[in-house]
């Protein structure tokens, strides 16, 4: 009898050893990057330009939100703003199970870039361990402003896209 307590005690043991290396190891924080672009032609994705250095408009210094709910009720919320090149990294202290987490553009401090590209203007990511992703970053889709009106060369850089050539 006194080898099965000791047997059962060491069992027990193992198991929550186990258990709780796996809650730490796949655990918070977790981290939501991605980038928001300048929709120079009001076309909702990212046009390439060879004119400019990198080849797209990044907006600096715009305002994005992650809020996750759970029965319609805001459980978390963080903000931050994106850097120089456009982009954004959200740390979420804490794992969110299977509550709803959406980042969204909050504001823009660019005059000419104050409207929200329809369906670019959000990106739902999954935040959790039990999730079968293994990483602890998120990856959000672009998120873009559009300008108020298109800049001039517009037709000329999206002829690119629509396989046109003016010498034809």
């Amino acid at each position: 009898m006194a080898k099965f307590v000791v047997l059962f005690a060491l069992l027990v043991a193992t198991v929550s050893a186990i258990a709780s290396a796996d809650v730490t190891s796949a655990g918070p924080p977790f981290y939501v990057k991605g980038s928001v672009f300048a929709d120079q032609c009001r076309v909702a994705y990212e046009v390439y330009d060879k004119s400019k250095p990198s080849g797209l408009d990044h907006l600096s210094d715009v305002e994005v939100e992650l809020k996750c709910t759970s029965g319609g009720q805001v459980t978390y919320s963080k903000g931050t703003k994106t850097d120089s090149k456009g982009d954004f990294l959200i740390e979420v202290e804490r794992d969110c199970g299977d509550e709803i987490c959406k980042v969204s553009l909050v504001s823009s401090p660019d005059s000419d870039y104050q409207d929200k590209c329809e369906g670019r203007d959000s990106c739902h990511v999954t935040i959790t361990s039990n999730s079968g992703i293994v990483d602890k970053l998120r990856h959000c889709n672009a998120l873009c402003y559009s300008r108020k009106t298109p800049e001039s060369g517009c037709p000329q850089l999206l002829q690119q896209y629509q396989g046109l050539d003016e010498s034809n």
